[in-house]
């Protein structure tokens, strides 16, 4: 019950934001998977086109992020390199749960990402506070929407950064 809950379900939480107007989706950090994985098989469903591309610096969770999207038959590619190394990605949805600050992901996708339609962010109990602190820095356009597994948490929308002068 905790593992469907705590990250399947949390994961899932999201389906709603994944702009189905793009082919790809990435998923920055993804460790074992969440929310990646779980995006990947709601998205057999839901668009099959949909590449899931799942960013992972450590060898022996890519193979493990292999093994389950290939068992499962998965529309993923595993990218076993270190996100802050690639340069120029173009995606539709980003994807960040549980991997760096918003801060960093926020300067990553300024630096890394030549095109994007949304970045999704997982806020816990923190959040408003990380949120209000980030908006002294950069503009953004968002949308907030309270999490289905914790009344303390929400999902962060957001569609347009711009880095404050």
């Amino acid at each position: 019950m905790v593992i469907r809950e705590r990250h399947i379900i949390d994961s899932a939480q999201i389906i709603d934001f994944v702009d189905l107007n793009y082919n790809t989706t990435c998923d920055l950090g993804t460790g074992g998977g969440m929310p990646g994985l779980i995006v990947a098989i709601a998205m057999k469903k839901i668009k099959s086109t949909m590449k899931i591309r799942l960013y992972e610096k450590s060898h022996k969770k890519c193979v493990f992020l292999k093994e389950v999207s290939k068992k499962l038959n998965l529309n993923t590619e595993i990218i076993h390199k270190n996100i802050f190394t690639v340069k120029n990605i173009e995606t539709g949805t980003i994807m960040s749960r549980a991997f760096k600050p918003m801060p960093v992901i926020l300067n990553l996708v300024s630096e890394n990402f030549k095109k994007y339609k949304n970045i999704i962010f997982f806020m816990g109990g923190s959040g408003k506070k990380i949120l209000n602190e980030a908006l002294k820095e950069w503009n953004l356009d968002y949308e907030i929407k309270k999490s289905l597994t914790n009344d303390e948490s929400f999902i962060l929308n957001i569609q347009k950064i711009r880095k404050k002068i």
